[in-house]
């Protein structure tokens, strides 16, 4: 039974990883620009008195850019100094971050078990999944989730067994369950 020990690195990067957009919004995200700089580029076109095409599209391209460039620093100082003071933080104040939990899983769910609290959740019942090199976060809504380190599990078949059971997490949702 592997037990958990969240450090702060881990909830640092849990943070990081549940405000990382998806390559949808991110498509998102570019469209919305670009519809922004092209209506700024008519907007100072319309007010410039009839100036030629080419000086309009010149405009809305440089609008796009200060927008990307305004977003993308908005965004690198939020990864760099917002999410680890406010991760930092959480970490301080949230007991049952620091206790050390056991964590089971079988069929029926997922079982995470500590000093403080016990709780078995189905499978069925998470919304959703994400992971990257380091940590696997579950999803009871969209933005609470449990954090499980990856360094957790004792071998690569534990990984595995633990994976198995993935695809099932936010069948309720598909079935149209609330």
């Amino acid at each position: 039974m592997p037990q958990i020990e969240l450090q702060v690195s881990d909830v640092v990067a849990a943070q990081t990883l549940h405000v990382r957009p998806s390559r949808l919004q991110q498509l998102w995200y570019v469209a919305l620009l670009t519809l922004l700089g092209v209506l700024l580029g008519f907007v100072f076109a319309r007010s410039a008195g009839g100036v030629s095409y080419l000086v309009m599209l010149a405009a809305a391209g440089t609008a796009v850019g200060v927008g990307i460039v305004v977003i993308m620093a908005l965004l690198i100082a939020v990864r760099l100094l917002y999410l680890p003071w406010m991760a930092r933080r959480m970490y301080r104040q949230q007991k049952l971050l620091r206790d050390p939990a056991d964590l089971e899983w079988d069929d029926r769910g997922i079982t995470f078990r500590s000093a403080a609290a016990h709780s078995t959740i189905a499978w069925e019942d998470y919304v959703k999944w994400k992971e990257n090199d380091r940590l696997l976060l579950v999803y009871l809504a969209d933005r609470l989730f449990q954090i499980i380190p990856k360094r957790v599990f004792a071998s690569s078949a534990d990984e595995q067994d633990f994976r198995r059971h993935l695809p099932r997490i936010g069948t309720n949702l598909r079935s149209g369950r609330p």
